[in-house]
């Protein structure tokens, strides 16, 4: 039978890890009625706290902690390349960790913190709730990173993506495309809300009125990006643009006009978002917005470093995006 750990006592308690921490480290600061349900926990479970972070509190580890929420999306590659580049320089290693959108498996990582067997972390696209997230910047150094919690007290790094979107709907309105439709992305990530504000509100202040039916949101595959554009052709109206919120999803629009025997871009303008590789590749070459995905990663890291020596930090830093034009328009 494996050891319990901080989390299942949380979840005998019916309480947060960073409850059970702070009734561990700071119990002045949980009121008694939720210490003794913690304690009983902890007596069932025969819970031991990991010494190691006991020894380790006032060490360095020079390892930093990045939580990705999916390793196999192209976005994050040359964020991490960014991150390694600037954490070597500084005389760090990462460790790597991929959530999978699975917020048990960020709380147990973040575990790394409370043991202080890494020294800070970097949240990519973190799924916690506002209040674990505030707890850990209350305690720790960490840094949100393109994806953030819009009222937590933590930092964070990323674009403008309201800023983007708009330049986006702007371009093509500007090309006198009339119907202009988005593929949106299913997930709650704050970038996805703000593109998808973004391009409604921008449609009405052109006079435009949004149409439901033209906005379609998908998970982030391929395959999707595909399925999302037939739908958007069986439109009694079909669109003349598409804006696709990821490249990936772009890629399957491209494949799914291909197959319909529509012109890119003379009869559907189309665009994307990230700048990954597959924008570059595909035929015809994507138009798409640029993140400066490496710059991401440095800016990151820096700002965490700064925060682990006890420095002053922006609490917002936004990177400026680009739109680069390419054949889809």
């Amino acid at each position: 039978m494996s050891q319990a750990n901080i989390t299942d006592v949380a979840k005998a308690a019916n309480v947060s890890v960073a409850t059970v921490s702070r009734a561990l480290n700071e119990p002045e600061k949980v009121s008694s009625e939720t210490q003794n349900r913690i304690k009983e926990a902890i007596r069932e479970l025969n819970y031991r706290p990991n010494r190691l972070g006991v020894r380790l509190r006032k060490q360095k580890t020079n390892v930093l902690l990045v939580l990705v929420s999916d390793l196999g999306n192209p976005f994050f590659s040359d964020i991490l390349y960014g991150m390694d580049e600037t954490a070597q320089k500084h005389g760090y290693s990462l460790m790597v960790v991929s959530t999978y959108f699975n917020t048990e498996r960020e709380r147990s990582s973040l575990l790394a913190l409370e043991q202080r067997t890494v020294d800070g972390a970097v949240l990519l696209s973190s799924m916690l709730p506002t209040e674990e997230i505030n707890y850990y910047d209350a305690h720790f150094p960490i840094i949100q990173c393109c994806d953030f919690n819009e009222d937590s007290t933590a930092m964070h790094v990323s674009i403008d993506n309201y800023k983007a979107t708009e330049q986006v709907v702007e371009y093509f309105l500007a090309l006198g495309r009339k119907r202009i439709a988005a593929i949106g992305l299913s997930n709650n990530f704050i970038s996805s809300r703000l593109r998808a504000k973004a391009y409604r509100e921008t449609l009405e202040r052109h006079g435009i009125a949004f149409e439901p039916d033209m906005f379609q949101v998908v998970p982030h595959t391929f395959e999707y990006g595909i399925t999302a554009t037939q739908a958007l052709l069986r439109l009694p109206e079909p669109p003349d643009a598409i804006f696709c919120m990821s490249d990936t999803i772009a890629a399957g629009a491209v494949r799914a006009l291909a197959d319909a025997g529509i012109r890119v871009p003379e009869d559907v303008a189309l665009i994307g978002f990230d700048n990954v590789v597959i924008s570059k590749i595909i035929t015809p070459p994507l138009s798409t917005v640029g993140q400066p995905m490496r710059q991401i990663g440095n800016t990151a890291i820096e700002a965490l470093i700064e925060r682990m020596k006890g420095h002053p930090v922006t609490k917002e830093i936004y990177l400026d995006h680009e739109l680069i034009l390419r054949k889809t328009t």
